[in-house]
């Protein structure tokens, strides 16, 4: 009720079963979810608006999902999809809690999924700690989105494992 008579939409608790979620990455840079057939036309959120109100919700919960990545700027936009897909977002104050995984193409990841659990906000200030553990099994750069690519020194090629835990 409070972030009702604020003005805000707050989420307590929310469990999304078997969605379809698309993610597009538009040829102006900006992005868009939606769902297979609707498409959002809403401007991109400044300064980081949708990432903070996401902090701000309690927790978000997908269970054997879909999704299809679409990069519009890629030199030949060919869709990705991730079957299954488990994600869980917790939020308690400055505690964050995500854990991610799904059933990657198989020229991508056997096996690859990510558990983080953080106090502060690090996509928004310089403070903050805790821990992330982020496992690949078969990770094959060439099955990578150009947009992942892109981050990436042309020298880094080929396959590998990864089990990575930092605090």
């Amino acid at each position: 009720l409070l972030p009702l008579l604020q003005g805000k939409v707050g989420i307590h608790r929310l469990v999304a079963v078997r969605p379809r979620i698309s993610l597009e990455r538009l040829a102006d840079n900006r992005y868009r979810v939606s769902g297979y057939t609707t498409k959002s036309t809403r401007p991109k959120a400044p300064n980081g608006r949708f990432m903070q109100w996401l902090f701000e919700q309690k927790e978000l919960t997908i269970e054997d999902g879909t999704l299809q990545w679409l990069d519009h700027r890629a030199s030949t936009p060919t869709p990705y999809y991730l079957l299954g897909v488990n994600l869980s977002l917790s939020n308690a104050g400055k505690r964050h809690r995500l854990k991610f995984s799904a059933d990657f193409p198989a020229d991508l990841c056997i096996l690859c999924e990510v558990d983080i659990d953080i106090e502060g906000n690090p996509l928004l200030s310089d403070d903050w700690g805790g821990r992330a553990t982020v496992k690949a099994v078969g990770l094959d750069l060439a099955g990578v989105p150009e947009v992942a690519k892109n981050n990436l020194q042309s020298t880094v090629k080929g396959g590998f494992d990864l089990d990575l835990r930092t605090q």
